[in-house]
């Protein structure tokens, strides 16, 4: 018999996505929060932020910090849940309305193909991190 160790991180990751996943009706309800707030939280989450997209969609709370490009916290590393991740640039320097779920980046997926650098993954694609946090932000919803 294998025994699979569930930490409670995960299953609130799992209900946050089941929750957003659950239809439109959720999302609306979702109050505007400031961007550090949301980092911060657990559960899905609706924000506005600036960004910059390079291999990853990078968010920030304003236009000053993407331009100087700083990291966490202010700045956090983000790809979209469904892996539609090919479009992202369109978004690249604009305002967003981000909606999403902000994790650990140590609670993704560990990617084995390179055992000498692990890598995170959220669903299929790997998340470089390129805003060095302990967080990651798995984004829904993205609007101008």
């Amino acid at each position: 018999m294998i025994r699979t160790k569930i930490s409670m991180h995960n299953v609130s990751l799992l209900l946050g996505i089941l929750l957003m996943l659950a239809g439109e009706s959720a999302q609306h309800e979702l109050k505007m929060l400031d961007f550090s707030e949301a980092i911060n939280r657990k559960d899905p989450v609706r924000f506005v932020a600036w960004a910059r997209v390079k291999g990853e969609i990078m968010l920030f709370p304003n236009k000053e910090s993407m331009l100087n490009r700083a990291y966490f916290p202010r700045c956090i590393s983000g790809l979209m849940m469904n892996d539609n991740n090919k479009d992202l640039i369109k978004y690249d320097r604009k305002k967003l309305i981000i909606t999403g779920i902000v994790v650990e980046f140590m609670d993704l997926k560990l990617d084995s193909t390179l055992s000498f650098f692990p890598r995170r993954l959220i669903g299929n694609t790997i998340i470089p991190d390129f805003c060095q946090g302990s967080k990651v932000i798995i984004i829904e919803k993205i609007g101008e």
